[in-house]
């Protein structure tokens, strides 16, 4: 039978001084699709994008476009997925443009420099981000946010069929957040870019994933579109009750005990 998705995880683990961190984990990703991973700390969701980046070997098996992942090479795998981290403090010296041409490497590799076709494509994944104008800036003067952004144009300019972001927005302020969040969704509607983001933002998940994946304990306990995460589900995942409420057409959910502490 021809396998048409995308990614698929076939009963990942992974275990860390002797204690299991995720196990069993398998789901699908169809071409294009945005999906929203949800959990509480130590549920096992950073160290999911890493299993499924090649980062973090362990049980199971991780299938891209129907070829095994372990069977392709770094730079094979990097043409395929995009692995962001947590945003960090430190960031090297390099402008913007450069930071964002090391995206080329799985394409160009140490020897050949980059080409006309390889700045037309980070102009391009300049323009995309909105970064354009800041493109000879040094990385290290950017906002959190900025450099966020231009994390995600390295991601572009690598041209990976995937992008695994890690918390993308922590730590930004709502202002930023707003700026990479309309930049995430431009880059699925109107790229086609699929993506896996990993969140503690349920909101998130419901106003702009397709499908949501939830983890505890290092399981899958949720698998589906976002609005059928209802309150009670949300409860169970994260062992706190939740309040559901809309608005404007946005079905939107906030912790109960959040809501009766500003009451």
């Amino acid at each position: 039978m021809t396998d048409d998705s995308l990614l698929r995880a076939v009963d990942l683990s992974f275990s860390a001084g002797g204690k299991s961190i995720i196990s069993g984990v398998s789901f699908a990703m169809r071409p294009g699709e945005f999906r929203a991973v949800i959990g509480r700390n130590g549920a096992g969701k950073s160290t999911l994008a890493r299993r499924l980046a090649g980062l973090a070997p362990g049980g199971g098996e991780v299938r891209i476009r129907g070829r095994a992942a372990d069977s392709l090479s770094r730079r094979e795998l990097a043409r395929e997925i995009c692995y962001l981290p947590q945003i960090q403090e430190r960031t090297p010296a390099f402008s913007v443009r450069d930071y964002v041409m090391l995206g080329r490497y799985p394409h160009t590799g140490f020897w050949r420099g980059p080409g006309r076709g390889d700045r037309d494509i980070v102009q391009a994944a300049l323009e995309m981000t909105g970064l354009a104008g800041l493109a000879d800036r040094p990385l290290p003067t950017l906002s959190g946010g900025e450099r966020q952004l231009a994390a995600i144009a390295g991601g572009l300019a690598q041209e990976a069929v995937l992008l695994i972001l890690d918390e993308p927005a922590a730590f930004l302020d709502p202002f930023n957040q707003s700026l990479l969040l309309a930049c995430l969704g431009r880059l699925n509607r109107v790229k086609g870019v699929s993506l896996l983001v990993i969140t503690h933002d349920v909101n998130l998940a419901l106003l702009f994933a397709q499908r949501a994946l939830a983890l505890k304990s290092g399981r899958v306990v949720f698998d589906g579109p976002p609005g059928d995460l209802t309150a009670a589900r949300l409860h169970g995942i994260f062992d706190i009750p939740f309040a559901s409420f809309k608005v404007g057409a946005a079905n939107l959910t906030c912790p109960l005990a959040l809501l009766e502490a500003g009451a």
